[in-house]
Formats: structure tokens, sequence, C-alpha cells
């Protein structure tokens, strides 16, 4: 039988307070547990192997991990089996404040507002079939942008489009386009005020 994916868009904001672990579970819920992380559950991907369905819920989190700048987790639909796919860190970017999205291709993108090459964030897919992270855009500030607070959209065209909160000529943030088939960059808009 072949596999196949769907994506409904969820969203859960927890407030976390403690630093015992990355996850605990509570009445169903799941809360991210180190210092005020949040937890943003925002794909459910529907996976179809053989006669059964495994239904898997990806998220981010905002801090925790190896090395406390957020991570990639997957759990199932009760809230079980949580494991982390992949700890941020540095230069493969930080902090994640955006949401995971499921382009057409499959893969998830998302963005984080830390680390990079340039200390001002990236763009990057996660490929849920190999578990697999690859950073594909490092903001640089002036002509990229910096500090993408909010997250991807994928329009009709099968572009993704995204906005920073600074950076481009007036230091006012930029809206930009992402090819995922060429991993092309564009420069849309730069915001004056």
């Amino acid at each position: 039988m072949a596999k196949q994916n769907t994506m409904k868009k969820i969203l859960l904001f927890a407030p976390a307070k403690s630093t015992e672990s990355v996850f605990q579970r509570t009445n169903g819920r799941i809360f991210a547990k180190t210092g005020l992380a949040f937890l943003i559950i925002t794909c459910q991907l529907s996976v179809l192997n053989g006669f059964s369905q495994t239904k898997q819920l990806w998220g981010m989190t905002q801090t925790g991990g190896q090395n406390n700048q957020g991570v990639i987790f997957k759990t199932d639909s009760s809230g079980n089996n949580e494991t982390v796919q992949q700890s941020f860190f540095k230069y493969d970017g930080a902090d994640p404040y955006s949401d995971l999205i499921q382009a057409s291709d499959g893969m998830l993108y998302g963005m984080t507002v830390d680390g990079g090459s340039y200390g001002k964030g990236v763009l990057f897919q996660f490929n849920p079939a190999t578990f697999t992270y690859t950073k594909k855009l490092d903001f640089d500030g002036a002509f990229s942008g910096s500090y993408p607070y909010g997250s991807l959209m994928q329009a009709s065209d099968g572009m993704l489009y995204g906005m920073t909160q600074y950076g481009g000529v007036n230091d006012m943030g930029v809206l930009f386009q992402y090819n995922p088939a060429t991993s092309g960059y564009t420069k849309k808009f730069t915001f004056d005020g």
C-alpha cells in the first residue's frame, strides 16, 4: 500500500516552568519543560503503512534539548512516545519561534530566529521519513533579512513565503519567497515603516 501524507494545522501553546525533562504529559496534553519554553504542535502527519494507520504529531520547542536552543520532536496522536528528532545548535539555527509546515514535497520547513552563519536565523528543511535536518538559508541582515519570528506558508504556486522582523535596506524586515525545488531565495518586498 502506498504511503500517503495528510496535514492538519493545529496550534497548542503551553507555558512550562520546570527543567526536569524535555516533555511532560498532563491530561492528554504535552508540555515542554525547559525554562519558559512553549510547545507548538503545528502539523499532524497521517502515514499509511500497510493496513494500519499511524498518526504522528510533529512540533518544536523554543528552548530545551542538548543545547537548550530548541528541538524538533515527534509523538503519537495520544501524546505518548515522544522523541527528539533534532536539537538545534548555533550554526544550524537556534531558538525556533515559528511553526513547522509540511510542504507539497512532503518535507517539513521552519525557521529559527537565532543561529546560522550570521547569528540572524535560518530557514531549514526536515525530512520526516529519513529524520534528516538541512539548513537551507542563512538570514544575513541587509539582503535576506534577519530574525524571522513569523511562520512560513506555501502558496498555490508551490513557493514558500515568509517575513523577517528586521533586515533589508531599512532594517524593518523583508517579505521573501523561497523555492523548495531549487533552494532559490527572492526578496519580494522591503518594509520601510
